[in-house]
């Protein structure tokens, strides 16, 4: 019996050293990924509003001191509609937060495959996109997953119309032919090829965020 019995216990061992390995590791790495997901998150913050230099390397120190001078997170505003409180994200292009630069808005909604979330920075007039970031993604890669890719987020970056529109119309028009009427040209971001479904949910996910966006700031005025 006793001869039976040894494998299974060896077994034990094994697997409760392996076990303990593992645990140990998973607790010990937790502050560098801590400290890892805390960087891409202040990364992404700064890269929204523009204020990352891509002709160099910014070091984590400089990345959180210029988050803590010139971001504020303070503020919410409340849609009227839905009740839904909204965080606001304030960048200043000052240390002493005395110029407005604009305001950045988180969304989230469903891809194809699986969540979506992001960042989209506004003017302070609430007028035209400053920036957006994907944050976290599961669409396939090289197809829907290029919404996180310049190919997708660029435009965002050069200033597309998001004034209120006129009532039924959307704040982001995303796929399809380029429109005639000149507004809506101004609106309209090239789906990405081979993943209609996935530029078409980014399109329902953003129009969606901005509407309950715009509605919750002219409450505020």
């Amino acid at each position: 019996m006793k001869e039976k019995l040894k494998p299974i216990g060896f077994m034990f061992l094994i697997a409760a050293f392996f076990g303990g390995a593992t645990t140990a590791l998973h607790l010990t790495s937790q502050p560098t990924v801590q400290r890892n997901r805390r960087l891409l998150e202040q990364r992404a913050y700064l890269e929204v509003f523009g204020m990352l230099d891509p002709e160099r390397r910014t070091g984590a120190a400089e990345i959180a001191e210029t988050v803590e001078r010139q971001l504020n997170f303070e503020e919410t505003v409340r849609d009227p509609e839905t009740g839904e409180e909204i965080a606001l994200i304030k960048a200043f292009s000052d240390p002493e937060q005395k110029e407005l630069k604009g305001y950045a808005i988180r969304f989230a909604g469903m891809g194809v495959w699986g969540p979506v979330e992001g960042l989209l920075a506004v003017t302070p007039d609430l007028e035209h996109t400053m920036g957006l970031v994907i944050i976290a993604q599961a669409e396939t890669p090289g197809l829907g997953g290029r919404i996180a890719d310049p190919v997708f987020t660029e435009p965002f970056f050069d200033g597309l119309l998001v004034a209120r529109p006129e009532e039924g119309d959307r704040f982001i028009i995303i796929g399809g032919m380029a429109p005639d009427h000149q507004e809506s040209r101004r609106r309209h971001v090239e789906a990405i090829t081979g993943a209609t479904q996935t530029s078409l949910a980014m399109g329902r996910m953003i129009n969606q965020r901005l509407r309950a966006f715009h509605r919750a700031m002219a409450a505020r005025e």
